[in-house]
Formats: structure tokens, C-alpha cells, sequence
């Protein structure tokens, strides 16, 4: 699977099959982040009351903080307030992933203002 060449349809359609959060976040991990439709799948997919879709966005951001390099810090400013909205939910496959993507968030905002020096 060549994660740059899916269309945002193929994404919904692989995430409609995630039925385990193992499945789920390896494929967000691996192929999801290298995916021009990535950050748009988040903000969408987070507000879905389908536990793997909405587990799905998390992970994607986790993935995004974590490995993207390239992305400036204040794209990761439009998450903080999905994870307020997100963090009452009680499922625990939900509530474990925002506290995973509240965490690369915080440690890549102080990575890479160690790195430059800020």
C-alpha cells in the first residue's frame, strides 16, 4: 500500500474496517500520517461516534507529532481544542489515545523549541 497515492475515499473506506486498536493504530502509524489527506481525516473522523474512526484521528496525530518533521507547531494549535471537546469520553480505547496525543503534542512543542534554541 503506497500511502501517497490513496484518495481520502480509500482512507474512510480502510478505516471503516478497523475492528481492534492494534490494527488501527498501526495503520494510522504507517501509512494514514504519509497521507496528503491526514490532518483533514483527523479534524472529520474526530467528531464520528464510531470508536476506530474517532481512535483513528487521535492516532493520527499522535503519528504526526511524533514523526512529521515538517509540520509547523501551530498546525498541532488546531487540536487542543478537539482534544478538550474529545476527552469526556468514557470509551477507554478513546480516552487512552488523547492523553497518547496530548503527550507528542506537549513533547514535540518541547523538542523542537530546545532544537531552536527558544
Amino acid at each position: 500500500m503506497e500511502p501517497e497515492k490513496l484518495t481520502e475515499e480509500a482512507l474512510d473506506e480502510i478505516a471503516e474496517t478497523f475492528t481492534s486498536k492494534e490494527v488501527c493504530d498501526r495503520v494510522c502509524r504507517d501509512v494514514f500520517i504519509k497521507n496528503r489527506w491526514a490532518l483533514h481525516k483527523t479534524i472529520e473522523w474526530s467528531k464520528s461516534d464510531k470508536v476506530y474512526l474517532k481512535r483513528a484521528a487521535f492516532m493520527i496525530m499522535v503519528g504526526l507529532a511524533e514523526e512529521n518533521r515538517e509540520l509547523k507547531n501551530s498546525i498541532f494549535e488546531v487540536f487542543i481544542p478537539i482534544l478538550e471537546r474529545e476527552k469526556s469520553d468514557e470509551r477507554a480505547e478513546i480516552r487512552e489515545v488523547i492523553d497518547l496525543a496530548r503527550d507528542a503534542i506537549k513533547a514535540r512543542h518541547e523538542r523542537f523549541g530546545r532544537e531552536r534554541g527558544k
